[in-house]
């Protein structure tokens, strides 16, 4: 995709290239290609070029940008990301672009946005954001607006784009939402239920409550991630939504994925309430996926539809499924498992993420403690 007054492009090797013009006194033009790995180091090649030949053309370099909107830089900015995101956040990127960012802020030249007028769109953002709905957006999806802008920015002083702003974007402050957690009675109602089960939803709600695993780890979970001689789970991928290339069908498309972050990709001990209900649906097995009945993998909204459907059969208040990866993180914490083991089996870069995340102590739990002033005798 060629840049507007730039001959820069990308190759289909992944390469950059742009053309430029030789110095000749003959009438006819020549040319010659620039190569680098990424736009701006072609674009800066290209810059020094015009620069040593001392050709009007490096002014022409330096000014073509000086009106850019904003639309033209972020386009820019998602083909430099792109190499460095997953396909998944540049579908959430893309997304929060096409319809919050670029209808209000994208005709605007790069140069003159200021810190008051992206604050006023946040702002705006917070209060009516909602597409269709003129009601609020959650202040973490701000947030992430936020944070592209400061991106984009950053992105456009660098490569000359525009000055400095004064300050710093002010972003959304995150209200935290109370998880529900299973109490103990719940969870033993519902894993009484799914032990006499042999569907492969009642497994892949036992692979979450004993495991911590994420929904979309359990959907990509492949009976070749489970190792019956050590009786450890390899997380190795997850089902990510992505943009589908071929726009002839759907907007976006289900993939396997890598995992979410680089200690996502962990193993996990199959402690013994588990191990023979994995037994048992690997004999029962007609797919390779763990939890799917068809061929292919399911996705992760039709499994949490089920679980939904298995709550509502059993009378248990309806809860999101993630909140049993914080039931099963609180459940350790109470059993005395220690932190650092517990950050591993979810997966978190540090233990601060799973203490200030998925650690939940209940009233029982608190009064237990509490009860441990008594024992100092006065």
């Amino acid at each position: 995709m060629s840049r507007k007054g730039e001959n820069i492009h990308k190759r289909k090797d992944g390469r950059w290239e742009a053309r430029v013009r030789i110095i000749s006194n003959s009438e006819k033009k020549k040319y010659k290609s620039i190569y680098g790995k990424s736009y701006s180091e072609v674009k800066s090649k290209v810059a020094n070029f015009y620069k040593e030949s001392g050709d009007d053309g490096f002014r022409t370099i330096q000014n073509c940008s000086a009106d850019k909107k904003l639309a033209e830089i972020m386009e820019e900015w998602f083909l430099v990301k792109q190499m460095s995101q997953k396909a998944s956040t540049q579908l959430k990127y893309h997304t929060i672009a096409e319809n919050h960012i670029l209808p209000i802020l994208g005709h605007r030249e790069i140069s003159e946005i200021t810190e008051t007028e992206i604050s006023e769109f946040l702002v705006q953002k917070l209060n009516k954001g909602k597409l269709h709905e003129n009601t609020a957006l959650s202040p973490s999806y701000v947030k992430t607006m936020g944070i592209m802008l400061n991106s984009v920015i950053a992105y456009a002083v660098v490569m000359d784009y525009r000055k400095p702003m004064k300050s710093k974007i002010v972003k959304p402050l995150e209200r935290k939402h109370e998880i529900t957690i299973m109490d103990c009675l719940t969870q033993k109602k519902l894993e009484d239920s799914l032990k006499i089960n042999d569907s492969v939803t009642a497994t892949g709600i036992m692979l979450a409550l004993n495991s911590g695993m994420r929904i979309g780890e359990i959907c990509a979970l492949r009976w070749d991630d489970i190792d019956f001689h050590t009786n450890v789970i390899h997380v190795r991928h997850t089902i990510s939504r992505i943009k589908n290339t071929d726009e002839s069908t759907t907007k976006t498309i289900l993939v396997i994925d890598e995992p979410k972050t680089k200690t996502s990709n962990r193993k996990i001990p199959i402690n013994s309430k588990l191990l023979p209900i994995l037994h048992k649906a690997k004999a029962n097995a007609v797919s390779e996926f763990v939890i799917s009945d068809k061929k292919e993998f399911m996705s992760p909204r039709t499994f949490e539809y089920r679980f939904h459907q298995a709550l509502k059969k059993l009378a248990i208040p309806d809860i999101n499924f993630h909140a049993l990866r914080h039931t099963f993180a609180t459940r350790c914490i109470e059993l005395g498992v220690d932190i650092k083991t517990l950050s591993e089996i979810l997966g978190h870069s540090n233990v601060s993420i799973t203490l200030n995340t998925y650690v939940h102590s209940s009233i029982q739990h608190k009064r237990e403690q509490m009860e441990k002033l008594t024992l100092l005798g006065f």
